[in-house]
């Protein structure tokens, strides 16, 4: 299964995170509000779109692309205004003020070595 995200947030609704499992009904709760809901792997940051996610054969990195980070701060509650360089809703990946804010490859590893999930 390959998930990734595009679009505005207000315009379509999305959530841009990828789940780590498929969702299913939550035990205990397979009428509730957790209803098919999977657990949250990895969550690009505020205005990004995650794509191209993949694993190595081995299960040990998983790759995520992210793209334009900070985008739409106006879709964000903590912006809540359109994003500029002067005034960015993020300065991922850096977090600094004298660097912009810029898209990248994030290669996501298991704390302590071995495969993912």
């Amino acid at each position: 299964m390959s998930l990734s995200s595009d679009g505005g947030v207000r315009a379509r609704g999305i959530d841009r995170h990828l789940p780590a499992k498929p969702p299913v009904a939550a035990p205990g709760d397979a009428e509730g509000r957790r209803r098919c809901t999977s657990p949250l792997f990895y969550r690009v940051p505020v205005g990004a779109e995650m794509c191209g996610p993949c694993p190595t054969p081995d299960l040990t990195t998983f790759f995520v692309a992210v793209q334009h980070p900070g985008d739409g701060g106006e879709d964000w509650e903590g912006h809540g205004r359109p994003s500029y360089y002067e005034d960015l809703s993020t300065r991922w990946p850096d977090f600094r003020d004298d660097m912009p804010v810029r898209p990248a490859v994030v290669a996501i590893t298991k704390q302590g070595g071995g495969r993912i999930g």
